[in-house]
């Protein structure tokens, strides 16, 4: 299915939850926030049973290897460990997300990013210079 078809199926998810909801093509964020961790937890789990309906009543698939969650707090010493899951899979918490190309860490640092940006340059310009001595050997 093509992005903009697929957007046009999905289109109606955001109602389905109370979940703040941002499709980009064939790519889903769901957000929620709560001040109290436990509720968040709570809320968390009841929306994502919404959207599993809401899935299954579109006939719709998750990759749970690519479904992951993190979660953002201004201090770092609650435990935040949930226990979700979705179709009685358990989503994996995960440090890191990759959202459209951008590598956003639980700490809102740009280290993994810069990190994936510098071991990308090394790879292009190694390959850039074998491409030069293949073209240009030296001469002996």
């Amino acid at each position: 299915m093509c992005p903009l078809l697929f957007l046009i199926y999905v289109n109606d998810l955001p109602c389905a939850s109370s979940f703040q909801t941002t499709l980009f093509a064939d790519d889903t964020s769901l957000h929620l926030s709560h001040k109290d961790i436990k509720t968040l937890q709570l809320d968390i789990q009841n929306e994502l049973d919404k959207v599993d309906t809401w899935m299954r009543s579109n006939r719709l698939s998750i990759n749970y290897n690519k479904t992951g969650y993190m979660i953002l707090t201004a201090t770092r010493s609650q435990n935040c460990n949930f226990e979700i899951s979705m179709n009685g899979v358990r989503i994996q918490q995960t440090d890191s997300i990759k959202y459209l190309g951008v590598i956003i860490d639980n700490k809102l640092s740009w280290k993994p990013q810069i990190s994936s940006l510098c071991v990308s340059a090394l790879q292009s310009s190694a390959y850039i210079e074998s491409a030069r001595r293949s073209a240009y050997p030296a001469k002996a």
